[in-house]
């Protein structure tokens, strides 16, 4: 892993996975602001908008 992180925000659909899944096979830490609830998924942390934005999410690490 090269230190990175790209945040996504919003997940994209189909082409948006693509790209998520692109650099995730070249080491960066994934993080995907959704509108659903907040989980960790093949190693990508989902975290839901509206929570990160009220300050209520805390990191965790992957």
């Amino acid at each position: 892993m090269n230190g990175k992180t790209i945040v996504f925000p919003v997940e994209g659909g189909f082409l948006g996975k693509r790209v998520a899944n692109f650099f995730k096979e070249k080491g960066f830490k994934i993080v995907i602001l959704t509108r659903g609830k907040a989980k960790i998924e093949n190693v990508m942390e989902y975290i839901n908008r509206k929570e990160l934005y009220s300050q209520k999410v805390k990191r965790r690490r992957i």
